[in-house]
């Protein structure tokens, strides 16, 4: 089996010495990260601190944005490009009502047509409420799916969370799979280290795996531990399950 993993840098949030979360994730093992600010740094810099690290950018947590010719959109892009991240991923949306629902095919289209149209594949991350039934029986996430070559990136433990069944919706959704959020579920419910958990992790990776995505990023919201430590043992973990 061939995988890739990264670290969703998010992850780290507490930590505001980007090179400190850059170097504890490559010294334990992983190479690979997925972004969720730029640090205030362009593409380029940032590209030769990941070069001088031996590591990649491969995907990129965006905000709504729905106009083109906006600054941020163009520093997403050129962001991005410089960096080497192919896949860019809406990590949420709010649909506080079904008519918004219905709308955010329209808007999270235009979204993802803006940066299509500059070489990057879209996806959208879910949480727990794109499950919640509305009056008529239906979910938001069934519009987001409806949206004409829309990409998935579940998050198995909001899937988890929300009653969901990760394997069966990532085989359901096997041809809209563009990467898959490894987010461990405790026996509690609350997000714990992963590989600490009861999710199951070979199971989830080899569906992603026959999809054409197998690419696991690690995000870890909650703490046992410090968030270094945290995260350390989350890799320790993953190579144990993965070798």
């Amino acid at each position: 089996m061939s995988y890739t993993f990264g670290v969703q840098l998010y992850s780290l949030k507490d930590y505001t010495d980007y090179s400190l979360s850059l170097r504890t994730i490559v010294d334990n093992g992983c190479k690979n990260v997925e972004f969720y600010t730029t640090y205030g740094l362009d593409g380029k810099e940032m590209k030769r601190i990941l070069d001088d690290l031996g590591m990649k950018g491969i995907s990129a947590h965006v905000g709504f944005i729905d106009d083109f010719n906006s600054d941020a959109f163009k520093k997403q892009v050129e962001f991005n490009h410089q960096v080497g991240n192919e896949h860019i991923v809406l990590p949420g949306y709010a649909f506080p009502t079904i008519e918004e629902a219905k709308r955010s095919i329209d808007r999270i289209g235009k979204m993802m047509e803006m940066f299509k149209r500059e070489g990057f594949s879209f996806g959208y991350h879910n949480h727990a409420h794109e499950f919640k039934l509305f009056e008529d029986g239906t979910c938001p996430m069934d519009y987001v799916v409806r949206i004409n070559g829309i990409k998935l990136q579940p998050d198995v433990f909001w899937l988890k969370t929300a009653g969901v069944d990760p394997v069966e919706f990532l085989k359901k959704h096997s041809d809209k799979l563009i990467s898959v959020h490894l987010k461990e579920y405790g026996e509690n419910g609350r997000n714990i280290e992963f590989g600490n958990g009861i999710l199951p992790w070979r199971e989830i990776m080899d569906v992603a795996e026959k999809a054409g995505a197998p690419i696991g990023i690690i995000e870890q919201e909650e703490y046992s531990v410090d968030p270094l430590d945290s995260i350390k043992t989350c890799l320790k973990n993953l190579n144990t399950i993965f070798n």
